[in-house]
């Protein structure tokens, strides 16, 4: 009996890795709940406001006025769906609006400071320890990738 072999793509790898690997998944989504943030709200609330972290399926965001902190509270169901469905699960439970520093978003200028930026020693090392245990070395190395650029955006206590 002759064996066909069958070439997979990367995705159906990592996808299939991470259904059976679910905390790394769930770390993945939860970077991406708050990169999503600027996706869900409209032009105004994205420049007055911004996603700062997630734990414990709790989103914090900042705003720049406690006005708008408010409005939000009182929008906070609609934006849980919305964030959810983009996620295709139950990762936000819950959204806390406080008043706080939000950076002013400068298109290009801010684009190039933060891919300018280069993760420390510290932060290299935590990417190491983050995919040490997974066995494909191709998996290991794309994870890193993923990492590394999510450090790029500044975005360190996710992993």
């Amino acid at each position: 009996m002759k064996r066909e072999k069958r070439v997979f793509s990367i995705r159906e790898v990592l996808e299939s890795w991470l259904s059976n690997n679910r905390t790394i998944a769930y770390r993945i989504k939860t970077e991406q709940a708050v990169l999503f943030w600027d996706r869900i709200t409209d032009e105004y609330v994205s420049a007055h406001s911004a996603a700062v972290s997630i734990k414990e399926g709790t989103l914090v965001v900042n705003t720049d006025s406690s006005a708008l902190a408010n409005e939000l509270a009182l929008r906070e169901d609609s934006l849980k769906e919305e964030m959810n469905r983009r996620l295709d699960g139950p990762v936000v439970k819950k959204i806390v609006f406080r008043c706080g520093f939000v950076k002013q978003k400068d298109d290009t200028a801010s684009m190039n400071e933060k891919s300018a930026k280069r993760p420390g020693i510290a932060d290299m090392k935590r990417v190491d320890r983050t995919v040490e245990d997974i066995r494909g070395q191709e998996l290991k190395n794309e994870l890193k990738k993923l990492f590394i650029s999510s450090l790029k955006w500044g975005r360190k206590d996710d992993f």
